[in-house]
C-alpha cells in the first residue's frame, strides 16, 4: 500500500464510576481535511486512505514494556517513534518495566518470553542509565549538574531490581549503589533536597 504511518496521540480520562451512564460514544475530533495549513509537504492523511487503525491503552502513563515488538500495545504496534530521552526518562521507564515485572511474577502471571524480554530491556536501560553516572552521582543529561533527587531514585530502582531469581540475566553493580548513596549523604540537606 501507498503512504506513509501518521500518528497522532489523543489523551482522555475516563472516570468509569458514573461517565458510563453518561457518555455512549466516545467521539474524537478527527479532521475531514487532511490538509494542515500554511504546511506544503505533510498531510494529516492521504485523501482516499483505504486504512486507519485506533489504539486504546487504559493507563495513565501509557503502555507497560513499550519496547516488545509482539506486545499488542507496544511502541512497535503502535507504530510511535522512540523519542530521545534523558536520565529521568529512562529512569521512569526502567521503573515502570521493573514494577511490571513484579506485578507479573506475584500474580503468577510472568510467562519466561516475557520475562526474558523484560530483563533483556531492563540491561539496556540500566547500560544506558549508566551514561548519566559519574562519580557516584546521576545527571538528567550527559554532562550537566548531577541531580540528586535523580541519584535517590536510581540507587532506589537498582535496588529494587537485584533480585536473586533473575541475577543471572540482570546484573546490577552494587558498588554503583553504594557509591550513590554515599554521594547523597554528602550533599543531601537536612530538609532532604
Amino acid at each position: 500500500s501507498d503512504g506513509v504511518p501518521v500518528n497522532l496521540h489523543t489523551s482522555l480520562l475516563l472516570d468509569m464510576r458514573n461517565e458510563a451512564y453518561i457518555i455512549r460514544y466516545l467521539d474524537l475530533n478527527v479532521t475531514e481535511d487532511p490538509i494542515i495549513p500554511y504546511q506544503e509537504i505533510y498531510r494529516h492523511y492521504i485523501f482516499g486512505s483505504p486504512k486507519a487503525s485506533v489504539s486504546v491503552i487504559g493507563d495513565v502513563v501509557g503502555a507497560p514494556f513499550p519496547i516488545d515488538p509482539r506486545s499488542p500495545v507496544g511502541l512497535k504496534a503502535l507504530r510511535v517513534a522512540d523519542m530521545v530521552k534523558s536520565g529521568e526518562h529512562i529512569m521512569f521507564d526502567f521503573a515502570y518495566t521493573l514494577y511490571t515485572l513484579h506485578y507479573l511474577r506475584l500474580t503468577n502471571q510472568l510467562r519466561t518470553d516475557t520475562m526474558r524480554g523484560m530483563l533483556e530491556y531492563l540491561n539496556k536501560a540500566y547500560v544506558y542509565q549508566s551514561v548519566f553516572y559519574k562519580n557516584g552521582a546521576f545527571t538528567m543529561f550527559k554532562g550537566e549538574e548531577p541531580s540528586l533527587w535523580l541519584t535517590a531514585y536510581c540507587a532506589r530502582m537498582f535496588h529494587l531490581a537485584m533480585y536473586s531469581d533473575w541475577e543471572n540475566y540482570l546484573y546490577i553493580e552494587p558498588e554503583m549503589i553504594m557509591r550513590s548513596m554515599e554521594y547523597m549523604l554528602r550533599y543531601q540537606t537536612r530538609e532532604g533536597s
